[in-house]
């Protein structure tokens, strides 16, 4: 069963979204921002990422979504 987390989005303006935890590869953490990538390819441009205010480790305390 996957593990839903609700995010705060930073990029393309939407407020929210619902990460699987399970489809992540890893996260960097940089000054204003956490990038994730996740395992799984995006064509002509590399790894798929998304970009979020939360720290690692705030994405990690982030209750899951029932």
């Amino acid at each position: 069963m996957a593990t839903f987390k609700r995010l705060t989005k930073v990029e393309k303006g939407e407020p929210k979204v619902d990460v699987n935890m399970d489809t992540i590869m890893y996260m960097q953490r940089f000054s204003d921002h956490t990038r994730i990538y996740f395992a799984v390819p995006y064509v002509f441009v590399g790894l798929l990422t998304m970009i979020v205010k939360e720290t690692p480790d705030e994405i990690h305390q982030v209750p899951s979504v029932p």
